[in-house]
């Protein structure tokens, strides 16, 4: 039998990370006032017995598109800066950005965002 590998929660692992960073909220829920960020895992499979290979989209939102261009990229440099690092004691081991930067208004009511989506290797502990 194989060793039941548990996996961290990706999007915890950023939001907690994330959120004193950048000083706005950070969720994976799409919040009424602005600006703040949203961090969605969008799929990414096991890539070997100990390793998840997450792949999460970030929106950042704000009332104007400079504030969400600004903290889009803030939040990416941050991101970025993960690999190789502990993060509330979860091991990444990289990141890779699979969508750089991109200007994506809401298409619903048009406000400003922008996204970009990474895809990071993590560590697992056993059962």
């Amino acid at each position: 039998m194989t060793e039941a590998i548990l996996f961290p929660d990706a999007e915890s692992l950023l939001i907690r990370y994330l959120e004193p960073l950048l000083g706005v909220p950070v969720s994976t829920k799409i919040r009424g006032t602005y600006p703040f960020v949203r961090v969605n895992r969008v799929g990414g499979p096991r890539s070997n017995l100990v390793t998840d290979r997450a792949m999460v989209t970030f929106e950042a939102w704000a009332a104007n598109s400079v504030d969400a261009s600004d903290l889009a990229r803030r939040a990416r440099a941050y991101v970025g800066a993960l690999a190789q690092s502990d993060v509330n004691g979860a091991w990444v081991r990289s990141v890779v950005e699979v969508v750089g930067l991109t200007d994506y208004p809401d298409p619903l009511t048009e406000t400003p965002r922008y996204t970009f989506t990474v895809q990071m290797d993590v560590r697992g502990e056993p059962l």
